[in-house]
């Protein structure tokens, strides 16, 4: 629970700084491109994992807003929100990022913690997670975010 918790808080505070307090759209100028990959999935391949009715509609509503801001957003939904997929749009943007480049990540999906040896381990559920071989770890888009 402290760990959802905590993710909670982050997400909330990663909206606060796109949108600002203010509502006021974030300026672009001092980026020179301004990327972004967005993911929703409401329904999922495995039984394991109930209907979220509201995911994919909230990352619509995101790739929205960053659309109107000046980013150039990849959307992932439901059966194309694939581990597979969503890695290679993190690798893809990582090679055509430049350093004065911005990337914002908005997935809306189900988590999941394992624990093992004392510690939390987090993962993120794509469309066809149906373990935690098929899950994205907190590793790998460590990794991916390394990258860029």
């Amino acid at each position: 629970m402290r760990a959802t918790m905590k993710f909670l808080i982050r997400i909330c505070s990663l909206l606060l700084v796109l949108v600002g307090a203010d509502r006021t759209p974030l300026c672009a100028a001092p980026f020179q491109h301004s990327y972004a990959v967005v993911v929703g999935i409401s329904n999922y391949s495995s039984p394991h994992w109930p209907h979220l009715p509201y995911a994919r509609g909230d990352a619509a509503a995101m790739a929205d807003t960053l659309k109107a801001q000046g980013y150039e957003v990849t959307e992932l939904y439901d059966t194309n929100a694939t581990k597979h997929n969503i890695l290679a749009a993190f690798d893809t943007l990582a090679n055509k990022l430049k350093v004065d480049d911005r990337v914002v990540v908005f997935i809306s999906s189900h988590g999941a913690n394992r624990h093992v040896g004392g510690q939390i381990f987090g993962y993120i559920v794509p469309y066809d997670g149906s373990d935690f071989a098929s899950y994205i770890s907190d590793a790998e888009l460590k990794n991916a975010s390394q990258l860029m």
